[in-house]
């Protein structure tokens, strides 16, 4: 099992609006999980439209007996929301709508990316976050650790980022859930140093069974061959199977 990936198959943004791909994950002596990936085609803006995307995802995976369902970074918001989030109102029917989604979970895990708030009371107000929904409630959040900046990144003007990503126990197995950028500062593949800490590592040595990346960010032509590579790699390195969405 040693780095090995699973990831949704190559393909342009005219792709239809649910793609999935189901992966049957056994590390042997008795852990296995069933994942759907759902990869979705998002509405910036369209909280209503893109809910409606994962509950069909969603029903998917609970027809085929999924453990979980996986759907893409800031995914009730569509990326990038930018200015979008500067609006209050946008951010309570993001919220809202998550209540909604989770309110309709049953056995079957949904993975979720939304907008929460920063209630600390320091740093900017927003979490580029993901949701565990379970059995009727929001069971999990975790937020993004490592927020880009360049190319067409802005991350930093809206989120604040993760002080710590802690693994999520799920099914009687822990789960490493990061979000896109969070798997992107692995020097020995290549991928500059940007940042002082690597999350999927971290998490990898707290013992996952399980390594999860939602991501949402522009395709490019060979794109899923270069996060093929560099998410093996690390799977490799880590000793730690991932799901790459």
């Amino acid at each position: 099992m040693s780095g090995h990936v699973l990831s949704p198959s190559e393909g342009p943004w005219q792709k239809p609006s649910l793609v999935v791909d189901r992966f049957f994950f056994d590390k042997g002596s008795g852990q296995s999980m069933n994942f759907l990936l759902a990869q979705l085609n998002a509405t910036v803006g369209d909280i209503a439209g893109n809910a409606q995307l994962i509950l069909d995802a969603y029903h998917e995976g609970v027809q085929e007996g999924a453990d979980l369902v996986v759907c893409p970074e800031l995914m009730l918001t569509g990326y990038p929301p930018r200015d979008l989030l500067l609006k209050p109102k946008f951010v309570d029917e993001n919220l809202a709508a998550l209540q909604r989604l989770a309110a309709q979970t049953s056995g079957t895990g949904l993975l979720v990316g939304f907008v929460s708030r920063n209630d600390s009371g320091e740093g900017r107000e927003l979490y580029n976050s993901v949701a565990l929904l379970h059995e009727g409630n929001i069971k999990d959040i975790r937020h993004k650790t490592l927020l880009p900046t360049y190319d067409v990144f802005d991350e930093e003007r809206y989120f604040e980022p993760a002080l710590a990503n802690e693994p999520i126990v799920f099914k009687k197995h822990t789960l490493g859930v990061t979000i896109c950028e969070d798997a992107w500062n692995d020097e020995e593949f290549g991928v500059p140093g940007r940042y002082m800490t690597n999350p999927l590592e971290q998490l990898a040595r707290k013992g996952c069974d399980f390594l999860i990346n939602v991501s949402a960010s522009p395709w490019f032509l060979g794109k899923n061959r270069v996060r093929q590579s560099l998410l093996s790699s690390q799977a490799k390195r880590l000793g730690t199977p991932i799901a790459l969405l």
